[in-house]
């Protein structure tokens, strides 16, 4: 029970995490990508294919083969190797391996043949491995099934295909290297007799006592050489043949470099003698041959692999890109401090400066003199300081008196200070602070330039009611109410 509780728990976990990853990846995004660009290769140099498969071999000659049916029968291998020929993909020149096992074996005819040759003790039974060494020229059809189009290179006669499926046939020439076997007796050297019935048994069907003859079965051993044992004494010796494969089926494009086909072989004999027997075998007893040499198919599934040509793309990295559709601004930040230009409040900032959240510089006392320009970086909180962030003392103020450097008020434009502070106080939209109510002359729920430059001026000349954090502070609310 606790093992299915756990398998459960596994279960619900990889059903909300796998899916929570994959929303987290999909809002990642690929800044490769916007680098690299996928071209089509012009004129690839194509390469040679290897394919591999294998199939069911069936033979049809004047013995029967193992099975009649296409699908079924003895086990083949083929290795093939193809190439292009020309400028264009419809035709291919292959050659190929093949390697597989015939054989069968036609009860009437063996009874006809022990009834008709005096002293016949075999039987038309024959099995052997052969090795094919072909060549063929194929073609795919390929101007009649170009269902998705074709795409015609500027400047170059080759053409690319959109492909799914296409048929193929193909004709060749192909030596066969064979050695035939029989499977002529059982036991200690005990012959098969065949009967009209199409049983084998132990004793001829004329044998005196053929009433207590048991059936046997072929014990498949095929012990005996076909060429030396000249069962129908006609001396036929032939132990290699020329064969002629036709080749038809349907290559279907699973991608650019693999492809998988089915087909079926046929292949035309100049032999009549793969199954040893021919017009010569036959002579002189009941059995008709078929009056043609013998043949055998092979139907087959392999796979094509295109390892060595160059690839339908390539892959080009470029070192700028243009992007259509792409806020540059968004992401600029004229003073590289990290903090991207459209949320930098302090966009100036020196280079290498700390900075703070915001992206100004950072003033530790609060004077409003950033601490890179501050003479003084321990001002006391409150405290009135020059531009470069001394304290005004007394001292300070008389040296403007003496020196000329004090001005009348009605003389003085005074201008709030700009958002280089940095904040430190967050305000409810809409709504103006309780102590700055009385300086929205007009009660509309906005401190104005004015308004503000008044209060400003009130508190130089000693009139406000308001603190030098409160200053400050009102600063901060006129910005950020706007």
């Amino acid at each position: 029970m606790k093992l299915i509780w756990r398998g459960l728990l596994v279960a619900i976990f990889a059903l909300v995490l796998i899916p929570t990853v994959k929303a987290q990846d999909e809002d990642l995004v690929n800044w490769d990508a916007y680098l690299t660009t996928e071209v089509e290769v012009i004129d690839p140099q194509y390469r040679p294919i290897i394919g591999v498969g294998t199939g069911v071999i069936n033979f049809y000659g004047d013995v029967k083969g193992s099975n009649g049916n296409l699908l079924m029968g003895t086990l083949g291998y083929k290795f093939n190797v193809s190439t292009l020929l020309g400028k264009g993909q419809d035709f291919k020149f292959n050659l190929y391996v093949l390697y597989g096992e015939l054989k069968g074996i036609d009860n009437d005819m063996s009874y006809q043949f022990q009834r008709d040759i005096p002293g016949y003790t075999g039987n038309t039974s024959f099995d052997y491995n052969f090795f094919q060494l072909g060549a063929n020229v194929e073609y795919n059809f390929g101007p009649l099934f170009r269902w998705k189009g074709v795409k015609v290179k500027k400047g170059t006669k080759f053409k690319v295909l959109d492909r799914t499926f296409r048929p193929f046939l193909s004709i060749g020439i192909a030596p066969i290297q064979y050695s035939a076997k029989g499977n002529l007796t059982y036991g200690s050297d005990q012959q098969y007799h065949f009967w009209s019935d199409g049983t084998i048994r132990d004793l001829r069907q004329t044998d005196p006592l053929a009433n207590t003859a048991q059936i046997v079965k072929l014990d498949g051993s095929y012990e005996t050489d076909l060429r030396k044992a000249n069962l129908y004494g006609t001396k036929s010796t032939e132990q290699s043949t020329i064969s002629f494969p036709v080749d038809f089926g349907l290559d279907f494009y699973l991608n650019y470099r693999v492809n998988l086909r089915v087909g079926t072989s046929i292949n035309y004999t100049l032999s009549d003698l793969l199954d040893n027997v021919d017009s010569k075998s036959v002579k002189n007893t009941s059995v008709k041959d078929n009056g043609r040499p013998d043949m055998f198919t092979f139907t087959y599934i392999a796979l094509h692999l295109d390892l060595f040509s160059d690839p339908e793309t390539r892959r080009v990295s470029s070192l700028f890109s243009d992007v259509d559709n792409f806020d540059y601004d968004g992401l600029a930040d004229g003073d590289v401090d990290g903090i991207l230009d459209l949320m930098d409040q302090c966009p100036d900032t020196p280079l290498r400066e700390p900075i703070d959240s915001v992206g100004c510089p950072l003033d530790d006392d609060k004077d409003g003199i950033a601490n890179y320009l501050d003479s003084e970086p321990n001002s006391a909180i409150g405290a009135l300081v020059d531009k470069t962030g001394s304290t005004l003392t007394e001292t300070s103020f008389e040296r403007y008196n003496t020196e000329g450097l004090a001005v009348s008020r009605d003389k003085v434009i005074t201008l709030p200070v700009n958002q280089i502070w940095t904040r430190s106080v967050r305000f409810e939209p809409g709504i103006v602070p309780e102590k700055f109510k009385t300086i929205d002359a007009n009660s509309d729920g906005y401190v104005s330039y004015d308004e503000m430059l008044k209060e400003i001026n009130k508190y130089f000349d000693g009139e406000s009611k308001l603190q030098t954090a409160d200053i400050y502070e009102l600063n901060e609310f006129f910005f950020e109410q706007q």
